[in-house]
């Protein structure tokens, strides 16, 4: 004889297939509401550029393509790349980073804030000098001379210490100093002048002023563009 499934067992499996599915559309849908498929959110924070655990299952089980990701990715402890001979992050890493985040560059810090920590922790003896030319550049965007800076208190540092600013400073950028950014605190010196000064009609001399600015006031002020 046969057997045969009853027909309660075939509804909770069709119960079952159908919760499965409103689940998966779900996390699916949460995901389609970022600005950048692997923009840090509520329903699972560890998305990022080398996938998301949560979307890659709800498109597998809706049968849909995964979202882009990062094709060159860091392996730890040793910080190589998995796709070429280079250290992480790759040229071609640095490339794809720099393009995907073209414009979600705050995010794009907290990704590569988060990834240099790590490599910070793993990497025994490596000096602050290799962190920098690792992450750093992929940290800053260009700032041309003469960019103006409008920052809080919590954007810049008082000389000698790590103790943020007490009032707000508005300076014109003369030269950013990418050589001299402080790896903890994701800050670099900056070389400038105030609003009232006359250096632009008047015989060179030396910065009014110089700061240590964390880099995603730079970030956000290179993205605001001039004030009005």
């Amino acid at each position: 004889m046969k057997w045969r499934k009853k027909a309660s067992d075939n509804s909770d499996d069709t119960i079952r297939e159908a919760r499965l599915m409103e689940l998966a559309r779900g996390a699916v849908a949460d995901h389609d509401k970022r600005s950048r498929p692997w923009a840090h959110h509520l329903i699972c924070p560890q998305c990022d550029p080398e996938g998301c655990f949560v979307d890659d299952w709800a498109r597998e089980v809706l049968k849909l393509p995964l979202r882009w990701r990062l094709a060159h990715q860091p392996v730890r402890p040793a910080w190589s790349c998995d796709s070429c001979p280079e250290p992480w992050p790759c040229p071609a890493a640095r490339s794809d980073l720099a393009v995907g985040y073209a414009d979600d560059q705050v995010t794009l810090l907290v990704y590569l804030c988060h990834m240099l920590s790590q490599a910070a922790a793993d990497l025994d003896g490596i000096t602050a000098d290799e962190l920098r030319s690792r992450f750093l550049p992929l940290l800053l965007p260009e700032v041309p001379a003469g960019t103006r800076l409008y920052l809080a208190p919590a954007d810049w540092y008082h000389p000698g210490g790590d103790r943020p600013g007490s009032h707000y400073r508005d300076i014109v950028v003369a030269r950013v100093h990418t050589g001299q950014a402080h790896a903890t605190h994701l800050s670099v010196w900056v070389s400038g002048h105030e609003l009232d000064c006359t250096w632009p009609n008047a015989d060179p001399h030396p910065p009014c002023v110089e700061l240590r600015v964390r880099a995603d006031a730079i970030q956000r002020a290179v993205q605001a563009g001039p004030p009005p």
